[in-house]
């Protein structure tokens, strides 16, 4: 039982490793996307595509960070993963709107 429980946290971990990458290497390819773009200008101004570019380097580095943040609990207990579930809750719903929507007073 306890080797089905660490194989199951070893797997997870390896899916978030995974996941991490795959994310580092996107987020790689739109930064030199950007800098080219900027260079030879090749995407219109205020096209979807360079609205989606500008969200994608905003939140980009973001979810790198939360992958591996998961990646790094994986094996932990499963009050500290829910604890850090909260925290990236937060942290996005501040990213989203800065006041919570008004429930913050500015």
């Amino acid at each position: 039982m306890a080797n089905d429980t660490q194989s199951a946290k070893q797997k997870d971990k390896q899916l978030w490793n995974n996941l991490g990458k795959f994310i580092a290497v996107i987020i790689t390819l739109i930064y030199i996307v950007n800098i080219t773009n900027n260079i030879w200008g090749y995407i219109p101004l205020g096209s979807v595509w360079l609205n989606i570019m500008v969200y994608a380097m905003y939140y980009g580095p973001m979810a790198l960070i939360l992958v591996v943040t998961f990646e790094a609990v994986a094996d932990k207990t499963i009050l500290t993963r829910v604890l850090f579930i909260l925290f990236w809750a937060a942290i996005i719903c501040f990213s989203i709107s800065p006041n919570l929507w008004g429930l913050i007073p500015a």
